[in-house]
């Protein structure tokens, strides 16, 4: 028990005074927008501002994408074992294998390409974990990505693959 508030204390700071960060519902400040946001471990896709909005429900993790999202491979496997589908979607339709690209951890990523997570399921935007990828300049992680199958040229729901998302020249993103 206290190790999860321990943990709830370093992810929502002001759980206790009941005052959580809201996200501004029309004049949104950019930095607080959950489409590009800085962590610990460099840029980040999605944010914990989506999980503090009060009235949405849509967003509840099950424990194999917190596993993912948070780095806990001992934990993933767990949930692997148990018969965790390896490809469940949230509300906002990612899969463990989009939270761990989005937080950069290739160890999970490497572990959920060996349970053959689907490396080109789309979340509710149409984006791959291939499109967090780029967008998070995880370089490393996107070859391991199209080593195994994630298709460089599907494009999300605004017309945007990967291809015509990143900025960096990375060879493995040619495609004849």
């Amino acid at each position: 028990m206290q190790n999860y508030i321990n943990i709830v204390d370093e992810v929502f700071p002001s759980w206790a005074s009941g005052s959580p960060k809201k996200k501004k519902k029309n004049n949104e400040d950019a930095s607080t927008s959950s489409s590009m946001a800085k962590g610990p471990m460099g840029p980040v896709f999605s944010s914990l501002i989506e999980e503090e909005e009060e009235d949405s429900n849509s967003n509840i993790l099950d424990a194999i994408h917190i596993a993912a999202r948070e780095g806990a491979r001992d934990d993933l496997l767990k949930q692997l074992d148990s018969g965790v589908s390896v490809n469940l979607k949230e509300g906002e339709g990612r899969t463990p294998l989009h939270w761990a690209v989005d937080r950069g951890h290739v160890d999970i990523v490497k572990e959920l390409l060996k349970t053959h997570a689907d490396v080109n399921a789309k979340d509710n935007e149409g984006q791959t974990p291939l499109h967090y990828a780029v967008v998070c300049e995880r370089e490393i992680i996107a070859e391991l990505l199209v080593k195994h199958g994630a298709d460089p040229r599907i494009s999300d729901n605004d017309g945007n693959s990967p291809l015509d998302l990143c900025d960096s020249k990375w060879p493995f993103m040619i495609t004849e």
